[in-house]
């Protein structure tokens, strides 16, 4: 058993580092340098993966080596963003007028994001209560590989779709808003459902490569439904929050995500003690939806966001095309099994997508051959 208290230090100044450096991120998402919050963001983790294994190794610290080289990563990146930060706020001013506004704004967003991380995180207690501690390792250990994967690669698809967005209604008003919106949740989609629905096809081979054998058999049960649920918290926080951040009405985005939060409290006590961990993996999915629906019905009288119907349906048969060939890959096991079939998956998801045009996929891709062509005769 691990020693808890050494965890705190490293948790402490991580806190400030980290605030340092996502403001410096939002700084480069709004100012749409996408590049630089992608090299950013990859930095930190690489980073920080490659110093706290140098430490586990070499220095023994154990179950604190992670934290450590998060800490030493941030540091690193504090110094540098830090320097750029202080850049651009030289010479800049702000009244009391204009503070009060961003608070006005920002503090209604921070309890939604905080009300949204307990919905993802508050069956867990509930896991622990109704049956006990292993259970939620296992729960704990599915839910992080599936949900996070997901959010991960909306929140890259956000760094460009978002400022796109706030852009287009600021120069031309919700109508503008509206006609991105359609090409923002098309790329959303585009990603975020293939990845939700590649982690639900492969989730034996991923549960053995990247799960350990304690804990694995529940894995396995939860990822396909738990990578689903973040395909919808992925699409609540990037796409249908974004009507009530346009129209600065995040003090009702907060009220309307208590609903969900209240109803994942009383779905789990309903739910855990008949199903065991699948009552928890059905309350998160069904509040997630449930959250998605709300706000956007909701936001639909601030910012009425466009639903692509023709490609969603079609990015949905993309998607489909992938289990036959994945249920064909022999079951190899572990690493093998999980690329071979990431691959297949992969692959067969790219032909339809270019099949069935897509986003004028076809056009896209015949500007990148082109492209590359001229660059390699030039």
């Amino acid at each position: 058993m691990p020693n808890y208290r050494a965890f705190v230090p490293y948790i402490a100044l991580l806190l400030p580092f980290n605030t340092m450096i996502k403001i410096a991120m939002e700084a480069h998402k709004a100012s749409q340098r996408v590049k630089h919050y992608a090299l950013v963001s990859m930095s930190k983790m690489l980073l920080g993966f490659m110093v706290g294994a140098l430490l586990a190794w070499q220095a023994g610290l154990g179950a604190v080596a992670p934290f450590a080289g998060l800490l030493f990563a941030s540091a690193f990146l504090v110094i540098i963003e830090g320097r750029w930060l202080l850049k651009q706020a030289a010479g800049g001013q702000s009244d009391k007028k204009t503070r009060r506004a961003w608070l006005s704004y920002g503090i209604p967003t921070a309890i939604a994001l905080m009300l949204d991380m307990l919905l993802s995180s508050g069956d867990r207690f509930f896991i622990a209560y109704f049956i006990d501690e292993a259970a939620v390792g296992g729960y704990a250990a599915g839910y992080g590989v599936a949900d996070k994967t997901v959010l991960v690669l909306c929140a890259w698809v956000a760094m460009a779709g978002s400022p796109l967005m706030m852009a287009a209604y600021e120069k031309g008003g919700r109508a503008a808003a509206q006609a991105q919106s359609r090409n923002f949740v098309t790329m959303l989609l585009l990603v975020g459902l293939p990845a939700a629905t590649g982690l639900a096809l492969v989730a034996d081979p991923l549960a053995e490569a990247m799960i350990g054998e304690n804990v694995r058999a529940q894995a396995k049960k939860i990822i396909p439904w738990i990578a689903f649920a973040g395909l919808f918290n992925g699409l609540l926080i990037h796409y249908f929050s974004e009507s009530f951040n346009l129209a600065h009405k995040t003090r009702t985005r907060a009220l309307l995500m208590l609903v969900p939060l209240v109803m994942n409290i009383v779905l789990n006590i309903i739910l855990i003690p008949i199903y065991g961990v699948m009552g928890a993996v059905i309350s998160t999915l069904a509040c997630y939806i449930t959250a998605v629906v709300l706000l956007g019905m909701v936001g639909r009288q601030y910012v009425r966001l466009g639903i692509p119907v023709k490609n969603t349906v079609l990015i949905i048969i993309a998607c489909a095309a992938m289990w036959p060939v994945i249920a064909l890959v022999p079951a190899y096991g572990s690493w093998t099994e999980l690329l071979v079939k990431a691959a297949a998956g992969g692959s067969v998801y790219a032909s339809m997508i270019y099949m069935l045009n897509v986003a004028n996929t076809r056009q896209f891709a015949r500007k990148i051959i082109a492209k590359f062509i001229m660059t390699k005769l030039v």
